[in-house]
């Protein structure tokens, strides 16, 4: 059964590029309502430009390092919410024995306790849906480990486990917690920490919008609790 998305109302956290705007794009030409959210006032308006189908287009400036971002948003969001999708990231390379606390507060707080401190803020909007979805943009790296990845590792795999739970305690609400976990994806940060990875061999962002889109069009009661995602050129499994 395939979903009408016309009746959709999706919060994108990192709206202004990679992933967050392909997946905006997406969701515009299949009609759903679109809240975006960023520090970046430009890249938003960009990303806006290209979201002309949607139902409607709402702009929401917020750092999600900020304590206060989550109730900021929300305050915006009037009405309805259907989806939340939690993309925005943080990674930087350094190797453990030169992370110091502050890198990992910071790994972990836009990777984490962001993602958590926003769904949470959105439940009861969520709940009142009746069919309400977070899917949550995690990583390869919430299953394995990388050399001088250490800090942006152990947040990703923080953000599994909290979704983990955030699934089990909402079920009875009818939300469904969903986690795609892709490998390398050409999106700016991923350029700016692997820039020994060809753009041609990584997976584009609009691979990842295709398969939020099929999360949200084939609501059944076959549930996806996650999807690992890797490029071609990698070992199958």
């Amino acid at each position: 059964m395939h979903t009408d998305l016309s009746n959709s109302v999706v919060l994108i956290t990192g709206a202004g590029g990679g992933i967050g705007r392909a997946a905006a794009s997406a969701l515009a030409q299949r009609g759903a309502g679109l809240y975006l959210t960023g520090r970046n006032t430009a890249k938003l308006n960009e990303t806006a430009s290209l979201c002309r189908s949607a139902a409607f287009v709402r702009i929401i400036i917020a750092d999600i390092q900020k304590e206060d971002a989550p109730e900021k948003i929300m305050s915006m969001v009037s009405g309805k919410l259907t989806c939340l999708i939690n993309n925005a990231g943080f990674a930087r390379l350094k190797p453990l024995v030169q992370t110091s606390m502050t890198d990992l507060l910071a790994h972990f707080t836009v990777n984490a306790a962001a993602p958590f401190l926003l769904a949470r803020a959105a439940y009861n909007l969520l709940k009142q849906s009746g069919c309400g979805t977070i899917i949550n943009i995690a990583s390869v790296t919430a299953h394995q480990g990388y050399a001088d990845q250490g800090a942006y590792t152990a947040s990703k795999h923080a953000m599994l486990g909290i979704s983990k739970v955030m699934a089990r305690e909402w079920q009875k609400d009818n939300i469904r917690v969903h986690v795609i976990s892709p490998g390398g994806v050409y999106t700016p940060m991923v350029a700016e920490m692997r820039s020994d990875l060809a753009a041609d061999e990584l997976m584009q962002p609009e691979d990842i919008a295709e398969i939020i889109l099929f999360l949200l069009s084939h609501r059944t009661n076959a549930v996806i609790d996650e999807i690992q995602v890797r490029r071609a050129g990698k070992t199958p499994w």
